[in-house]
């Protein structure tokens, strides 16, 4: 598999370089190609083989599914403040993180101009291996790795039907 990195620029490397490498690292890998989704700010494709043990979740139907999105993270990496365009599940497989909740978006399907802050006090939601966190669209989110080590989760987009 391709470990590049998606930092502002991708450097490829193998996955004994991407967990000693200094600092904090961090890829993640989409279902689609870019064409096909929003996997324009991705590492890449999903390697095959990993692609092939993701199970789709069992409350999610044919069709639904938009993206899906494997995230390795080393050095307590921590993913900034954002909101998702989709519902989001967020699946912790390897290692540990926190959430931070920052509420929902008044109207995420609002095109204003000015868009109101979202809160400043978060709520922090903490995830094990094998925790799942239901994230709606339009509401802010932080996440920060806990420990040192790899960090593994993934993240199932879908549609409503």
């Amino acid at each position: 598999a391709d470990f590049s990195e998606f930092q502002g620029r991708a450097e490829a490397m193998s996955f004994e370089r991407f967990l000693e490498a200094p600092g904090s690292r961090y890829i993640r890998w989409s279902l689609f190609p870019v064409e096909q989704g929003r996997a324009g700010n991705h590492s890449g494709l999903i390697p095959g083989a990993i692609a092939a043990d993701l199970p789709l979740p069992s409350f999610l139907k044919k069709g639904q599914l938009v993206d899906c999105v494997v995230r390795l993270g080393t050095r307590r990496y921590c993913y900034p403040k954002h909101k998702d365009w989709a519902w989001n599940c967020l699946l912790q497989v390897v290692g540990s993180k926190a959430v931070y909740l920052h509420g929902p978006f008044p109207n995420p399907t609002c095109r204003c101009r000015l868009h109101p802050e979202p809160p400043t006090n978060p709520i922090e939601v903490r995830l094990g291996p094998g925790d799942l966190l239901f994230i709606p669209p339009g509401w802010y989110h932080s996440v920060r790795s806990l420990q040192s080590s790899l960090s593994a989760s993934v993240n199932f987009f879908w549609k409503e039907n």
